[in-house]
């Protein structure tokens, strides 16, 4: 099985590697099928945090938004640990996108905030999303509406505050381990 995981963690990293360097391998990645292989590899080893990670990061590098949008859709009705850790490893990715962004240009308005707004509101949603997956839907929210306010006001129109306090109620089970997560949903709160 170490090999095996190996292996794919190496395809994982060639293919990131080609699909960055080369539109022409880019676009025959994306013509193999990608979305359709990157989602199945994840779902396979989705005990591996770096490997989900890593394949969300692919999806990205291949179609930018639309290739995590694409790997939530596929997950959407999921239930599955596998599911789970795909929305988990996109609503991460979606974070560390806007806190870089952030970091580098400032806030600017994005025309497709509010669809990834409804693709995270979507997986917080989700029954059998995790702990760990809201709080990576919660972080990648506030990033999104401390850089466009207006989001605040779209995330509570559709229905946020009682995903907000779903969230809280799962990270004070957490107890202790869940002080960074309360954390979090305390941010989104005043940032709304």
């Amino acid at each position: 099985a170490g090999a095996n995981a190996s292996a794919m963690h190496d395809a994982m990293w060639m293919l990131q590697r080609l699909a960055q360097r080369s539109a022409s391998s880019k676009a025959w990645i994306i013509e193999a099928g990608a979305g359709e292989l990157v989602h199945a590899a994840m779902l396979s080893a989705h005990a591996d945090d770096k490997f989900t990670q890593a394949g969300a990061w692919l999806s990205y590098t291949l179609s930018g938004l639309r290739g995590l949008a694409d790997l939530l859709c596929r997950s959407r009705a999921g239930s599955s640990p596998g599911d789970v850790a795909v929305r988990v490893a996109v609503a991460w990715a979606v974070f560390e996108l806007v806190k870089a962004e952030r970091e580098e240009i400032g806030c600017q308005p994005r025309p497709e905030s509010a669809s990834v707004l409804a693709v995270l509101m979507e997986a917080m949603g989700h029954a059998s999303t995790s702990p760990e997956g809201q709080w990576a839907c919660i972080s990648a929210l506030d990033a999104m509406v401390k850089c466009e306010p207006r989001l605040g006001s779209l995330f509570l129109e559709r229905g946020g505050a009682r995903l907000l306090m779903r969230a809280l109620r799962s990270a004070c089970t957490m107890a202790e381990d869940g002080e960074d997560f309360r954390r979090a949903v305390a941010y989104l709160l005043t940032s709304l």
